[in-house]
């Protein structure tokens, strides 16, 4: 079934731009991804993008705005440097799932017509609507598993379904909630919980991304509770000029080698005192 975009969405889509925030390696500061992140929505008279997105699911073109959207994100994808190294994550709404023109194959146009390989999208989904009990995540991410995409789970451990999704559908990589990261670093509670999730996703062989990191001292304890992976203010803010994503974030690679540094002595420092004890024994 074709349900045709209005001409009052087709201005809309014009307006409405995309922005990039890097996903990098929590152990080196190399770039990974980029999360796609829809911006001008006020421009055309939304507060939030929630409420845009309900809009177009109350009106029934939630599956033609999104693959319009997502053509867009695409597209703009392609104009970031070395872009075939680096994965998209792209945000879907569960509820695309329920659209009457829901359909397969769509996605593999899109990246055939931008020269797109299909290891390089992650598609990332949430528990936003789950509390009806309406929309099943696991159908959503379970289709596009089976099409042979890399699936993220966004928010997690915050959610509805938590350890249970992780058991019956096991996604490629687990985005842990800002909630558990701040003031990580000082709250024992917080790092046994987040040591716990990353722990049980590294058993699972799911990658573990650090979501919403906004300080030095949340990404060191969360680089050296083993995630994989790390997003926030503290590299970078979401930026639509696609020129500002690099390949390498040298701000975090000397934090990184300078707490490495620092490691070492103490390390030194201990052997050390540990040698002029045993000579007393």
């Amino acid at each position: 079934m074709n349900v045709e975009l209005t001409q009052h969405w087709k201005n809309n889509l014009e307006i409405l731009d995309v922005a990039f925030q890097p996903i990098i390696n929590i152990q080196t500061g190399k770039i990974y991804g980029v999360e796609a992140l829809l911006r001008n929505f006020q421009d055309v008279g939304f507060r939030s993008i929630f409420s845009l997105f309900d809009t177009v699911y109350n009106e029934k073109l939630l599956y033609s705005f999104d693959l319009a959207l997502r053509e867009k994100a695409f597209k703009k994808y392609t104009q970031i440097q070395n872009y075939k190294d680096i994965k998209l994550f792209y945000n879907l709404d569960n509820r695309l799932i329920s659209m009457e023109n829901f359909s397969t194959g769509n996605t593999t146009k899109i990246l055939k017509k931008f020269n797109i390989e299909k290891a390089n999208i992650c598609f990332e989904i949430s528990e936003r609507h789950e509390i009806s009990g309406e929309y099943d995540l696991e159908k959503i991410l379970q289709h596009y598993k089976s099409e042979d995409y890399s699936i993220a789970v966004d928010d997690f451990g915050v959610g509805y379904s938590g350890y249970k999704l992780l058991y019956d559908s096991t996604p490629d990589i687990i985005k842990i909630d800002r909630f558990f990261l701040q003031g990580l670093e000082k709250n024992r509670k917080k790092k046994l919980m987040v040591r716990n999730i990353t722990h049980l996703a590294i058993e699972l062989g799911i990658k573990v991304i650090a979501e919403g990191v906004e300080t030095k001292e949340e990404y060191l304890t969360c680089k050296d509770i083993g995630c994989h992976l790390a997003q926030g203010y503290f590299i970078q803010k979401p930026t639509k000029n696609t020129k500002k994503i690099h390949q390498i974030y040298m701000n975090i690679s000397d934090i990184i080698n300078n707490n490495k540094r620092h490691d070492d002595k103490k390390v030194a420092k201990n052997d050390k005192k540990h040698i002029a004890i045993s000579s007393l024994i």
